[in-house]
């Protein structure tokens, strides 16, 4: 499956995504995070819209400072990427000031994958793989 990107003008990549069966927002495409990330403002919304959420850990994070902050993860019911790549019960960490973050947690589960710079394209192999849980740090 190829989905399109969308480009900033610091030629960061960011894909279109499904939280839920409502909540529709942009995941910026990080490979050098281990995890979903996403932020309060669209945690909120997706806990507004009535999505099947469920806390389950907490979990230690390194950020880009090198500084390591205690974070909660919770699994969402689902998680889409365009019309035709969804995962189920998929963890994610919950940041109050972050982009939302396309990690490894849901590349790797989607594997062999690509990213294509012209036309900006992710291509993945496999849609509706489990996702394995992150480790804790």
């Amino acid at each position: 499956i190829k989905l399109s990107l969308s480009k900033s003008s610091a030629n960061t990549l960011y894909v279109d995504a499904l939280l839920g069966d409502a909540v529709a927002t942009q995941f910026m495409i990080d490979t050098g995070s281990s995890v979903i990330v996403i932020n309060q403002k669209t945690f909120e919304k997706l806990r507004d819209s009535g999505s099947d959420i469920v806390e389950t850990t907490q979990m230690g994070a390194r950020l880009a400072s090198g500084r390591i902050r205690l974070i909660k993860r919770y699994r969402i019911s689902s998680f889409s990427l365009g019309d035709n790549c969804q995962f189920h019960n998929v963890e994610v960490a919950v940041m109050e000031k972050s982009n939302n973050i396309l990690g490894m947690s849901l590349l790797s589960a989607a594997a062999p994958f690509a990213i294509y710079a012209k036309p900006a394209q992710l291509a993945l192999s496999h849609c509706g793989e489990a996702v394995e849980p992150f480790a804790e740090v």
